[in-house]
């Protein structure tokens, strides 16, 4: 905001008080005879009209009179509520938020579903498993016993939880990420405890993108991705994590997305 100033004029006014008076000449009376008193009337002296001085330096005031100061012109006042918008900063033009990718993994953090029993739209090839609240996020998570098997009983190879993929048409032919947080007991056997896929039919011929965990001691993300075949047929779309027999302890599953890259 450009500020107003003004320049205050000062005008040096002398008081009539104190200044010396002037005298009339006095007549002048012929030889021999009395000269008569001649009475001298005094006028007044007029207040001086103050001078507007000259632009420059202001001279110094006389000592004894008094300077009376012209009032400074007042700054103009700003409009009463109008506030200026501050300059956008470069590149903060108002950016609509980034809507985050939607998951076709349904039910991915297993909060539906019966309290101690299987989550809705999930389900296990005989495995034993249920939720469980001990949940790396929200309150419930998903537990699968390993089939370790018996004297009697060879232990199987897998033990799957799946999930159909429903809507899945615009999957086909794109890039997508599946994700999972895994909570099992690390181990060195190979391949490890834990495989996380999303399964597919295309031209008769079975597929899948997965990526195996060896375990750790915390919640983990696992993540895989890859392309799903344009002639893949949609219903076919499954997410599935199999839990091998090198899982010696029960494997918590929680955060399951399926998304587009």
């Amino acid at each position: 905001m450009a500020l107003v100033g003004s320049t205050a004029a000062c005008a040096l006014v002398f008081s009539s008080c104190g200044a010396p008076q002037s005298a009339a000449p006095a007549q002048q009376t012929p030889t021999g005879s009395q000269p008569k008193p001649t009475a001298v009337q005094s006028t007044p002296a007029k207040a001086a009209t103050p001078a507007v001085p000259a632009p420059g330096p202001a001279r110094p005031a006389t000592p004894g009179a008094a300077a009376a100061a012209t009032p400074p012109v007042a700054a103009a006042s700003p409009t009463v509520g109008v506030t200026a918008a501050p300059p956008a900063a470069p590149g903060s033009a108002n950016v609509a938020p980034k809507t985050p990718p939607k998951n076709f993994a349904l039910n991915g953090s297993f909060e539906d579903g019966e309290a101690a029993g299987m989550a809705n739209l999930w389900w296990s090839d005989d495995a034993k498993a249920a939720r469980s609240t001990k949940a790396a996020s929200g309150k419930y998570s998903m537990l699968i016993h390993p089939d370790t098997g018996s004297k009697k009983k060879k232990a199987k190879d897998l033990h799957f939880l799946r999930a159909v993929v429903r809507n899945a048409e615009p999957l086909l032919g794109k890039e997508v990420e599946v994700k999972a947080k895994v909570l099992v007991k690390p181990t060195k056997e190979i391949p490890g405890p834990l495989a996380l896929n999303v399964l597919y039919t295309a031209n008769g011929k079975d597929g899948a993108i997965a990526t195996v965990f060896q375990g750790s001691d915390d919640w983990t993300e696992v993540k895989a991705t890859g392309k799903i075949p344009a002639d893949a047929d949609p219903k076919s779309l499954l997410i599935a994590i199999s839990v091998r027999p090198s899982a010696q302890e029960p494997v918590l599953i929680d955060d399951v997305s399926l998304t587009i890259k």
